[in-house]
């Protein structure tokens, strides 16, 4: 059947006589070879097609492959996870495809030996390499040139060292709940809960193992899914495959997979051999798969690839990607759109246009922004104000200085403001926004307390609440002490919000910092906390912050600190803080969406594994009782990857806000949860 690729490519410019001669013919061998084969139970498909889709049939160098095909545009492979098995198939994705298709070619073949793709010719292939194989000659086949690269599970790992192995036909790499590609970081939970299922019968062990390792079972599997399963598995090709993996066929390969994947990983890690986008998607809650196998991978690919995310979902097991498949494919095309629009050599890092003879704004505005200010409760507030729609409100980092403003913002304003009305606040006593009456207030509580009479004397309703670093600690104070004006919470690089873990590098790369004058001090602080600080920061910047911190209030802001203000608050904050963490987990505080998002070079971060192990502390906090909590972690960026990576970081969060708060739909249409 080597003219099947010809045949099953409709809309791509085949003749119309051809399309119907082949097609007549693959009918005619299908019957053919169907004649032989058991009749599927009632409701089931001969050629085991789900969710209104039907499966093609294409000869791949012998053997004979199933796969679905859907959409048009950029071609997009998916690779279904599970061994050798009729169990196992693409029909694993019935879930996704109709939305993916959307934007792309979309094919998702049953692998090698799995389905009712048929067995390899010969039997030494029954391992990894010869699934990897398989699927690179099935891309060459349907001659589809470069691909958007999908892997769940086992096919993840398929996926992960296809790409090691023909790069050159990988556009982008997606890895899902993949411990098949990861390293071995310990045991698994996948025993203890598989410990319930039975044995035997095969259908009912398979059955139980798929719910046991989702974390929404009856949400992710329907009885149609596994009936088409165990038809699959007692086909004569099934179970001919079990046979066969039985009497050791792929050996001695498959028993020496471990070993052979360690000298993979160590390639990637010295030579660089991935350097396309690549994005690790894990369910925080996978038994089989767990997050710890993921942060591994990441460390691997990290190694030499700064095209690397990673993408943690809350309250979601193995199939994750069939528990949320609309919030799944959103952000995986996110992901593949963004990368769609850099250059295919990523160009090097250019430093910001030198401040030359600007001056310096009296109210010490930046980036074409026009700072304004507000009386709140007595505070003479600077902030920015910018766009139109919900409202957005931006707390900046850094402690009581006239340093620290809401001009870290002004990079993210332009690209926000298009879909929200965005305020960027000077917090308490930071930047030109006042001391407070009371030096009593001078701590987080304080500055939580005046964000949230800002909303209050501006009229926001609830808002969308950003805060990176220190901000990040009072945007989740301020969660905690008035969920009611929060819609969404997003919290960035913040070792303030979350639980300690251990000393970070802080002091180690602030060593290297002079002590005084001030404000040469507070440049090199904020660069050698950067990943790409010429990119993040500008002469202007600092000159603006210098300018600001010499200002009376800022002075009076310095005595007042050395004098005691804010205490005993302010050196009890950590012990508050994990009185608040207890809280959250205990009575579920926080039900507002949240997006934690890290930069996994952020020198104020613990070091070593795992990667932004605070930001993962504070996942777990909040996630005990939360189930819409999501994590980014960004490879190659710094405290500051907002500034560093502006239009990715913005696009990233707009594409969850718009996920958790999608934009009004037509009449009777609901959008997707």
């Amino acid at each position: 059947m080597s003219h099947g690729h010809v045949s099953l490519r409709a809309g791509r410019g085949n003749l119309p006589i051809l399309w119907a001669v082949t097609a007549a013919l693959l009918t005619i061998s299908w019957a053919a070879g169907c004649a032989s084969q058991p009749a599927p139970p009632p409701g089931v498909s001969p050629t085991g097609s789900l969710g209104g889709l039907e499966a093609k049939f294409i000869d791949v160098n012998g053997v004979e492959t199933r796969y679905y095909e859907a959409g048009d545009g950029e071609p997009m492979v998916l690779v279904h996870g599970e061994g050798w098995s009729g169990h196992s198939s693409a029909n694993t994705w019935v879930k996704n495809i109709p939305g993916l298709a959307k934007r792309f070619h979309v094919f998702a073949p049953d692998k090698l030996a799995s389905g009712m793709t048929g067995n390899p010719l010969d039997d030494k292939d029954f391992n990894i390499q010869g699934e990897v194989e398989h699927m690179y000659q099935f891309i060459q086949t349907l001659k589809l040139g470069r691909v958007h690269l999908i892997g769940q599970s086992r096919g993840g790992g398929l996926a992960f060292f296809l790409s090691v192995a023909h790069p050159e036909v990988v556009k982008t790499l997606v890895i899902v709940d993949s411990g098949t590609a990861s390293p071995r970081v310990g045991e698994t939970d996948r025993q203890k809960v598989l410990a319930s299922c039975p044995s035997e019968p095969d259908c009912e062990e398979w059955q139980c193992r798929l719910r046991a390792i989702s974390f929404k079972p009856d949400e992710a599997f329907d009885d149609l899914f596994f009936q088409t399963g165990c038809y699959m598995a007692g086909l004569p090709k099934a179970q001919e495959t079990l046979k066969k993996v039985a009497g050791g066929a792929g050996e001695p390969l498959r028993s020496q997979f471990n070993d052979w994947k360690t000298q993979v990983h160590e390639r990637v890690m010295e030579e660089g051999t991935l350097q396309m986008p690549v994005l690790l998607y894990w369910g925080k809650n996978d038994p089989s798969a767990m997050l710890k196998n993921g942060l591994a991978l990441y460390d691997v690919i990290a190694a030499r690839n700064p095209n690397l995310r990673l993408f943690v979902s809350n309250h979601a097991g193995h199939f994750h990607y069939r528990e949320y498949p609309e919030e799944w494919n959103q952000n995986v095309i996110n992901f593949i759109d963004h990368w769609n629009q850099q250059p295919s050599a990523p160009a090097p890092a250019t430093a910001n246009a030198p401040a030359g003879g600007q001056a310096i704004s009296k109210t010490g505005s930046v980036g074409g922004f026009e700072a304004k200010f507000v009386n709140v409760k007595g505070v003479r507030t600077r902030y920015y104000e910018a766009g139109d729609g919900e409202p957005m409100v931006l707390v900046h980092g850094e402690g009581f200085s006239g340093h620290s403003s809401a001009n870290t913002w002004v990079k993210n304003l332009p690209g926000l403001a298009k879909r929200f009305r965005v305020f960027a606040v000077d917090k308490l006593a930071a930047g030109m926004t006042g001391n407070p009456p009371s030096d009593k207030d001078l701590n987080t509580q304080g500055e939580a307390e005046h964000i949230y009479q800002f909303i209050q004397t501006m009229n926001l309703g609830q808002v969308h609440l950003v805060g990176q670093s220190r901000g990040g600690a009072g945007v989740f104070v301020l969660a905690v002490t008035h969920p009611e004006v929060v819609k969404t919470l997003i919290i960035v690089n913040s070792g303030p919000a979350a639980p300690v873990v251990g000393e970070t590098n802080r002091q180690k790369v602030l060593a290297t910092c002079p002590k005084e004058p001030d404000c040469v001090e507070w440049e090199c602080r904020l660069k050698v906390l950067s990943y790409k600080p010429d990119v993040a920061f500008d002469d202007l910047y600092f000159k603006t912050g210098c300018y600001m911190a010499g200002l009376p209030k800022a002075q009076a802001t310095l005595r007042k600190m050395a004098a005691g203000g804010g205490e005993p608050l302010r050196s009890q904050f950590n012990e508050w803080k994990k009185q608040a963490h207890e809280r959250v987990k205990a009575e579920g505080i926080l039900q507002m969406p949240v997006l934690l998002y890290w930069g996994g070079n952020d020198p104020n971060s613990p070091p070593g594994y795992p990667r932004a192990n605070e930001g993962l502390a504070l996942m777990d906090v909040i996630g005990e009782k939360n189930p819409k909590v999501r994590m980014i972690i960004a490879n190659h960026a710094g405290h500051f990857h907002y500034r560093e990576y502006p239009e990715e970081w913005n696009r990233n969060v707009i594409n969850f806000l718009d996920y958790w708060n999608p934009r009004p739909v037509a009449a009777g249409v609901t959008p997707p949860r």
